[in-house]
């Protein structure tokens, strides 16, 4: 992932805390933050240290981790705040998807009862076969699939930390890619509904 790319993602998510909250709870943890991006922890650590060095986030650190939490500071928040500024700081893609929060694909939730050994093997066979997508794609589509798959089958809706996933995952991509990825998620949805 992009460093910018990144950085406003992060961004993004603090300022929708700072909305929800007030500043003083515009935090994020180290998980928290690698969920979001869709990273291990560790390669979280340029995005996190260069918005410090900006002065955009405040980092917490603790003896023997690289930081435990960040905090959205007000320069931060001014600059989220000006659309044209964040803009020109943190250029979007040009096929950037603005989806966070509870605009995610949280309201992608389902109920009653899924086999995971069996929900969705349709979808994946289509997928597979799929020659308009590479196989890294579609390794990335199955492993949203998987997730979605081990949520329902657990707690019967996508919790928010696959959501956050998802949608990082789809803001950082191409149009084709999105787009497939969406239908194969959609599939999935309904192949489970209807097993």
């Amino acid at each position: 992932m992009e460093l910018k790319i990144g950085c406003r993602i992060i961004l993004q998510r603090l300022s929708q805390l700072a909305t929800e909250g007030g500043l003083r709870l515009a935090r994020l943890n180290k998980d928290e933050v690698a969920i979001l991006l869709g990273l291990p922890e560790k390669n979280t650590y340029m995005f996190v240290d260069f918005l410090e060095g900006e002065g955009y986030v405040k980092l917490f650190k603790v003896l023997g981790v690289h930081y435990a939490s960040i905090t959205l500071t007000s320069r931060g928040l001014n600059l989220v705040s000006s659309p044209s500024e964040f803009n020109r700081e943190f250029q979007p893609p040009q096929n950037f998807l603005n989806i966070t929060g509870n605009n995610s694909f949280s309201a992608f939730s389902m109920t009653g009862n899924v086999s995971v050994a069996n929900s969705f093997n349709q979808t994946k066979s289509e997928l597979r076969e799929d020659r308009s997508l590479g196989d890294n794609e579609k390794i990335q589509i199955e492993e949203m699939i998987n997730a979605a798959i081990k949520d329902i089958s657990e707690k019967k809706e996508i919790t928010p930390e696959t959501s956050e996933s998802i949608t990082t995952t789809l803001s950082g991509s191409g149009k084709k890619f999105t787009a497939r990825a969406i239908k194969y998620l959609l599939d999935a949805a309904v192949e489970a509904v209807t097993n």
